[in-house]
């Protein structure tokens, strides 16, 4: 099967080190797709930081695989998964009400992820941007304890 088909948007790729790299060029726009292009960022998250459709990142991620310049992370599933969104959402609406989901969101998409995609190694920054707009003290202090705790006990 064909890894550029379908919904390429979770992809993980990472930048291959050669001893010798032959001579081509790379165009800007491909240089600096290839420089955020670490193992853990998701196609997604990349595309969303330089201004790129997913199409224009089909075409430069096709290009860099003919070059042999990258591979596929297969190891790079360490996702948060639904429960703990829904979970999240559970707590943040202890804090502040019915717009906790807009606000996990809203959080979520200008980080440049999306809900489906989101890289377990970045929860705690999630958890502390969401727990910044929960005005009152007390509560912010439970969201965060509450949440950090499933976090822990989820291996993250």
């Amino acid at each position: 099967m064909d890894i550029l088909s379908g919904d390429i948007s979770g992809l993980i790729f990472r930048y291959i080190t050669r001893d010798s790299l032959g001579k081509f060029s790379l165009d800007g726009k491909i240089l600096s797709v290839l420089a955020e292009l670490d193992g853990r960022k998701s196609l997604a998250m990349i595309a969303n930081t330089k201004g790129l459709s997913m199409d224009k990142m089909r075409k430069i991620i096709y290009e860099m695989l003919q070059l042999d310049l990258i591979e596929p992370v297969e190891d790079a599933g360490l996702m948060l998964d639904k429960e703990f969104f829904d979970y999240l959402n559970d707590q943040l609406s202890l804090a502040v009400g019915p717009i906790a989901g807009l606000l996990i969101k809203d959080t979520v998409n200008s980080i440049g992820c999306n809900l489906t995609q989101f890289p377990k190694d970045m929860a705690a920054g999630l958890v502390s941007n969401l727990a910044s707009q929960i005005d009152d003290k007390e509560k912010r202090s439970e969201f965060q304890r509450s949440v950090f705790n499933k976090i822990a006990q989820k291996g993250g």
